[in-house]
């Protein structure tokens, strides 16, 4: 599908933010072990890593389609939010806080990735 409503860069970007929510998440649980911090820091280090990942989605986003940074890397966070919220309700670990705390990581993250991807310098 051609267009400026393929889905194809967004289905890649989910690949993107995924990858990089593990990776950001596996940096924040050793920094957890090696300094053993507390337990409640992880959830902390769970919004942490969603931003991260939306943040590579949109960054991956805006790097392909090159305008409306702002909106298409917003779509990209929610894309990962998306993806990400049934593996947190099924651990149980959601509630209206974390929802709240979660999906504004996902949009800022999202639009702030899709906006330096459409900015930067193509060589």
């Amino acid at each position: 599908m051609r267009g400026n409503h393929s889905i194809m860069p967004y289905i890649v970007a989910l690949v993107v933010g995924a990858v990089a929510a593990a990776a950001v998440l596996a940096f924040l649980s050793l920094a957890m072990f090696l300094f053993q911090l507390p337990i409640s820091f992880a959830r902390t280090f769970g919004v942490m890593s969603l931003g991260g990942g939306a943040l590579a989605a949109g960054y991956f986003v805006g790097l392909r389609k090159r305008s409306l940074g702002l909106l298409r890397g917003t779509k990209a966070g929610l894309t990962v939010l998306l993806a990400v919220l049934p593996f947190s309700i099924a651990m149980s670990l959601l509630d209206g806080e974390h929802l709240a705390g979660k999906t504004a990581a996902a949009i800022l993250c999202g639009a702030v990735g899709g906006v330096i991807g459409v900015n930067k310098d193509s060589d």
